[in-house]
């Protein structure tokens, strides 16, 4: 049911029923005259038609208020996703695969491990070019090698992004302890070697960029032997 009120809006005042069309423009027209006020008076009508022109007004600029949003809302999206294409495209160019990870060099080779101790015995793993993974153990790094596994071109390319992530080719480590850690990468052209005294793990987090790198290792190529 419409509400009016009286005191607000005295009977048959057209002047004062535009002024609250005007600042209260939710209220029904017909609500702005008292009912005793007859509805086919020179003040009704009069006044019936200049409040129906505002309340047109306002329905045209609301609509043209949703209409802005909406299209400035979708100019954002597709400049977000242009600047999505570009970089994919950019990532392209920079010889990189799957999510902008960079694509391993051909020759990328790792063989990383540990070793020492009272029995002077080492154990680690070789994961060659073609994503074959070796393990190996013994009183020499890297001999009495058993192929256990292989790596997916993907997974290759993410162990290289890590290589990348811990800035391999700039650490010049040369650590030995009564348990030594060590990790050789060929890539490009390029070997480089750093070894030091690894972390426990489990019982603490990596020591360096170098151990964290070493952990990763052990995993991807453990995950490949099993």
């Amino acid at each position: 049911m419409k509400w009016r009120d009286t005191a607000d809006f005295p009977a048959g005042n057209a002047a004062t029923a535009a002024t609250a069309a005007a600042t209260r423009p939710n209220l029904p027209v017909a609500d702005f005259y008292h009912p005793t006020v007859p509805s086919d008076s020179p003040d009704r009508r009069i006044t019936d038609s200049w409040l129906m022109t505002k309340i047109s007004q306002r329905h045209h600029v609301n609509r043209l208020i949703l209409f802005v949003t909406l299209l400035v809302m979708g100019m954002g999206i597709g400049a977000g996703a242009c600047k999505s294409g570009e970089s994919a495209v950019a990532d392209d160019d920079h010889g990189s695969s799957r999510e902008g990870t960079a694509t391993a060099p051909e020759d990328f080779t790792m063989i990383f491990g540990e070793g020492g101790g009272f029995t002077g015995r080492w154990e680690g793993y070789a994961i060659q070019s073609d994503g074959a993974v070796l393990a190996w153990s013994g009183p020499t790094a890297g001999e009495e090698s058993t192929p256990v596994g292989s790596l997916t071109a993907a997974q290759m390319d993410d162990l290289w992004a890590q290589v990348q992530d811990a800035e391999f080719f700039d650490q010049n480590v040369r650590e030995t302890g009564n348990i030594t850690a060590f990790i050789e990468v060929t890539a490009g052209q390029r070997k480089h070697r750093v070894s030091w005294i690894p972390g426990a793990e489990g019982f603490e987090p990596p020591r360096s960029a170098i151990d964290a790198l070493y952990r990763q290792s052990l995993q991807v190529a453990g995950g490949a032997a099993e």
